[in-house]
């Protein structure tokens, strides 16, 4: 694991954030470039999901859910490895689901500057990022993933006239979310001049969209992708890592389905 700025927090509280590849998941992505952005005291635990890692018995009693990312904290004798594989290791405090642990975040380091600018205290200001929030887990992030998971062999093949709806359907959320969200004076989400948590929500997640050859979001859209990069730097080598990952999964992805078909051929004749 890796520390941030500082391993201790308050109180003695050794805060730290069970993670996984940013190469692949949006959740981890949007959590580790916030926390690095704003240079938060964290400890970072890279997890294998290869290896098991969420699955061993200390992490399970800290996160029944196994889910990543988690945050957990506790005195700092009592953090064990990335495994959490001490017996007695007692967490004082633990929390999933990435968009509270964002928001944790926030409460937890007000006095932060980046903080204070990615989550307002006005609270009509806060309502609007919490709303944005909420439509990129309820709304927007399932329209991409309803069109990009068969590509990506999270799901099985579906059919080239399936594939072309659900990316239709995709983009047309997408140009409504431009029309919405993204104001033509501001380049943040909500008409914010500098990345709020709804940026950091949304963003990762658009990666996926690569998964089919060709496609392009919206040129609003992309213009916000490239604002959010230059903001925030310590996500452009995670974006990077993320699109080829994609391209990498996709293409594993045609050629098993390929070799799937020619076998069946070949078994018919």
């Amino acid at each position: 694991g890796t520390r941030g700025a500082a391993g201790r927090g308050r109180g003695g509280l050794e805060t730290v954030l069970y993670y996984h590849s940013t190469d692949i998941s949006p959740t981890c992505t949007m959590v580790v470039a916030f926390a690095r952005h704003a240079k938060l005291p964290l400890v970072f635990k890279e997890m294998s999901y290869e290896k098991g890692d969420r699955f061993a018995k200390g992490f399970l009693k800290l996160n029944p859910y196994h889910c990543l990312p988690t945050l957990v904290e506790s005195t700092a004798s009592e953090v064990s490895g990335a495994g959490g594989s001490r017996e007695d290791q007692k967490a004082e405090f633990s929390l999933w689901e990435s968009q509270a642990v964002l928001r944790y975040l926030c409460a937890r380091f007000p006095e932060n500057e980046a903080v204070q600018k990615a989550y307002p205290t006005d609270i009509r200001a806060r309502a609007k990022i919490d709303q944005m929030l909420d439509y990129r887990h309820c709304t927007l992030y399932p329209l991409v993933c309803k069109a990009t998971n068969s590509l990506l062999g999270y799901l099985d093949a579906i059919s080239e006239e399936e594939l072309r709806s659900r990316y239709k359907t995709m983009d047309e959320e997408l140009h409504r979310f431009a029309a919405t969200y993204l104001d033509s004076k501001a380049d943040f989400a909500g008409g914010m001049d500098t990345p709020t948590l709804a940026d950091y929500s949304i963003v990762p997640g658009l990666a996926f969209t690569t998964a089919r050859k060709g496609y392009q979001l919206p040129a609003r859209v992309e213009r916000y992708v490239d604002a959010f990069l230059k903001a925030v730097p310590t996500y452009a080598p995670m974006r990077a890592g993320f699109l080829r990952k994609v391209a990498e999964l996709a293409k594993a992805t045609e050629d098993k389905r390929r070799l799937e078909r020619a076998s069946g051929s070949q078994y018919k004749s």
